[in-house]
């Protein structure tokens, strides 16, 4: 009885672990992402200041292995 109370017990805060971690991935996958986009605006707006033509495709275009496409 006790043996399965604390196999229950890790079980749950394995799985709390586990839910957390993924959750730091994601959070930390959506800041590399808004800064790939942030970096891409840049140069967009300085080629437009600059009257320079912008060709280069947004980052959700370009084929990466990091976000699957």
């Amino acid at each position: 009885m006790l043996s399965t109370l604390l196999s229950r017990k890790l079980d749950e805060r394995k799985a709390r672990i586990l839910r957390e971690g993924r959750a730091e991935g994601r959070a930390a996958g959506r800041l590399a992402e808004r800064a790939e986009w942030d970096a891409w605006l840049e140069r967009m707006l300085a080629a437009q200041s600059a009257g320079e033509a912008f060709t280069e495709p947004p980052p959700s275009r370009r084929a990466s292995g990091a976000n699957g496409a």
